[in-house]
């Protein structure tokens, strides 16, 4: 439990939002909603559109997947 709560907590809709995560206040609510839907106006184009997809190559072979130090 990570020390969040007593071992014996058992969690319940009455002390749910009693329960405070240590990284709590770097959250935000997702607005999306709001803030982006300006950006797509008028109808999605679905014409034109390619008969098939081909994978031409993949992260590993492109080499494009950062490497960690794990020392």
């Amino acid at each position: 439990m990570n020390d969040l709560v007593d071992d014996d907590f058992e969690l319940s809709r009455e002390n749910f939002l009693e329960v405070r995560l240590p990284n709590e206040d770097n959250f935000f609510m997702d607005d999306r909603e709001e803030t982006e839907a300006g950006f797509v106006v008028g109808e999605v184009c679905m014409e034109n559109c390619r008969e098939s997809v081909e994978i031409t190559s993949r992260a590993q072979v492109l080499d494009v997947t950062p490497e960690e130090n794990l020392d």
